[in-house]
């Protein structure tokens, strides 16, 4: 699953994911928007609690997440704790990984995240 989150000034903040098979078939494609505009570290942390959510409500049981956010992949890994907003999704993000089999959290280049990019940054706003 490829995850990208970012904010448009004056529109909102928006996500993206692809979710792929093992050999690379789109699965799944989504994209969300919200009204409100966060900074980019909560931004895509919103984008990844999204996924993750719609990865257990599609059924979904094994994971591998790639994002651009090397930040963010850091944090999961770690577990780390606080007491920020952006701590808060963090442990919500934590809390429902938990309902997977397996998930693995995984840094990419920005390059190589182009279809989560343009799903939450386009096709949101109907940029096509």
């Amino acid at each position: 699953m490829n995850v990208d989150g970012g904010c448009i000034e004056n529109l909102g903040a928006c996500a993206g994911a692809v979710f792929r098979d093992e050999d690379g078939k789109v699965q799944l494609p989504i994209s969300w928007k919200m009204e409100k505009c966060w900074s980019p570290l909560i931004a895509e942390s919103k984008a990844m609690l999204l996924c993750i959510q719609a990865a257990v409500e599609f059924g979904f049981t094994r994971v591998a997440v790639e994002s651009d956010c090397l930040n963010l992949i850091n944090a999961i890994s770690a577990q780390e704790r606080g007491n920020s907003s952006f701590h808060l999704i963090l442990d919500d993000i934590i809390h429902v990984s938990s309902f997977l089999d397996f998930v693995s959290w995984n840094f990419i280049r920005r390059d190589s995240n182009k279809v989560a990019h343009e799903l939450a940054h386009h096709l949101t706003w109907g940029n096509w």
